[in-house]
């Protein structure tokens, strides 16, 4: 079994000219899927964050991503962020820890789990 970590992507819904960038994460969506296999959106957020080096306020509403991954797989999909989004100045992204995928187990039975559980 590989070791997976739980990363956290925050991905824009606008470009910083304000223009929907659904084709970029509909992309980047794609790789997560061909290179982990998977991931999860969360609910869209708002977002805020000012530049270290200028006193603009930047409002966004963002995507939250997260994929179990390797970390290569991790770092690939950094990338596919600067290639998609190439507008954007930073990427937030979280290494939430390890992660495991569980597969159902081949002697596993529903109705011993359900009895089990008083359903």
């Amino acid at each position: 079994m590989s070791k997976l970590t739980m990363y956290r992507f925050f991905l824009p819904l606008a470009t910083n000219a304000g223009l929907s960038t659904e084709h970029a994460r509909k992309a980047w969506e794609a790789e997560a899927l061909k290179l982990a296999g998977g991931f999860t959106l969360n609910a869209f957020a708002d977002g805020v964050w000012k530049s270290p080096d200028a006193p603009r306020v930047f409002k966004d509403r963002i995507a939250p991503y997260d994929v179990a991954c390797e970390p290569r797989v991790g770092a690939a999909l950094e990338d596919a962020f600067w290639r998609l989004f190439p507008d954007q100045e930073a990427l937030a992204l979280v290494n939430l820890g390890p992660a495991s995928i569980i597969s159902r187990p081949a002697d596993w039975n529903a109705s011993a789990a359900a009895t089990a559980l008083g359903a």
